[in-house]
């Protein structure tokens, strides 16, 4: 089911999911996030882990489903549970065949009364608490959510949110493909670019090697405890100049989706 990840952040969502997935054993590659038709008091947009075809069903069945007018974050919520949950009592519940089985996350962005994040999973939704991972992926990579806390800032949950996925497409093959990145804001929606996932992606790699290399016990290296620290101290180098790019490319990383 390969992964999808919301991270709340600075009044804003971010979402993102890799682009593999399997179907009868075949392997195939798609967009797991979708923006929904922007309304006048509202924005929703859906991420998910499963199939595709799915995916993009359930997502606009949640769109024919949302009210055109002027509404309440809790009359968008309702729209989206119903719409859950009538699309899985009517076309999965009773479907054996588990490659049809999906997770969504659901981001909500109100003009007035700010963002939230849904999980919804089989016929029921709930809120996500800051932060969710779904899928397979989600499982591999959950350990590094745990770096997760309440006030993150937006940068910090983007490079979180690459990091994840990128984690997941390491250690587990039902994931793979591209990194797709969105923040759902109250300045609009906008995607982060390639460039910016992949140097996030760099920084996630010196990151884990520097965290393994800390646990690694030091009676068990072969080399002298002054060569391993030197080791850390370029690792903790290249973290810094990593960090300081991203940091100084974060403005203008992100493309605006209409």
């Amino acid at each position: 089911m390969t992964i999808a990840v919301g991270i709340l952040a600075e009044s804003s969502i971010v979402l993102a999911s890799d682009t593999k997935y399997t179907t009868g054993g075949i392997v195939n590659y798609g967009e797991k996030i979708f923006p929904l038709t922007p309304r006048a008091s509202f924005r929703v947009v859906v991420a998910g882990a499963g199939v595709v075809s799915t995916l993009e069903t359930i997502a606009q069945r949640i769109d024919a489903r949302l009210p055109n007018k002027r509404a309440s974050l809790e009359q968008v919520q309702r729209a989206v549970e119903s719409a859950n949950k009538e699309y899985y009592e009517r076309f999965i519940a009773n479907v054996p065949d588990p490659d049809y089985g999906y997770e969504i996350l659901v981001a909500i962005q109100h003009r007035q009364e700010g963002c939230r994040l849904l999980k919804c999973r089989e016929n029921s939704t709930c809120d996500a608490n800051g932060h969710s991972l779904l899928g397979t992926g989600g499982v591999t990579a959950h350990p590094y959510s745990d770096l997760w806390w309440p006030d993150i800032s937006l940068m910090e949950a983007e490079i979180m949110a690459c990091c994840l996925v990128r984690y997941a497409m390491e250690y587990d093959d039902r994931c793979g493909g591209e990194s797709r990145v969105f923040t759902l804001s109250p300045h609009g929606l906008f995607r982060l670019s390639d460039a910016y996932i992949r140097q996030a992606d760099q920084y996630f790699l010196n990151f884990h090697r520097f965290a393994v290399k800390m646990l690694l016990p030091f009676d068990s290296l072969k080399a002298d405890s002054e060569f391993f620290e030197g080791q850390l101290s370029g690792l903790v180098g290249d973290l810094k100049r990593y960090r300081e790019t991203l940091a100084r490319e974060h403005q203008r990383a992100h493309y605006k989706i209409p």
